[in-house]
């Protein structure tokens, strides 16, 4: 019924919600570059204290990640070269 979309390298750089999702999309305009770091993400969700009912990372897991799984389904899309979740599900894109 509703998705956030949260962009982020090592900090959290844009989020959007709802149709700002799709705005955002196709403008193309996403702010970050690399240096990844998964932990600002999941603070931020702890912090607005809405936990997803799914969260979906598109990554290439060559990351920083917080030490504990958080309360709530993990699944990473990543390409077929990656490197290893310490928790939740991985897709590989194939490419």
């Amino acid at each position: 019924e509703e998705i956030t979309l949260i962009v982020a390298d090592a900090e959290v750089q844009q989020v959007a919600f709802g149709d700002e999702v799709i705005q955002l999309m196709q403008s193309g305009k996403l702010k970050g570059g690399g240096g990844t770091d998964h932990r600002p993400v999941f603070d931020w969700i702890r912090r607005h204290g809405r936990p997803p009912e799914l969260f979906i990372g598109l990554t290439d897991l060559y990351s920083r990640f917080p030490e504990r799984q958080p309360p709530f389904p993990v699944l990473w899309v990543s390409p077929e070269d990656h490197a290893t979740a310490p928790w939740g599900q991985v897709i590989n894109t194939g490419a």
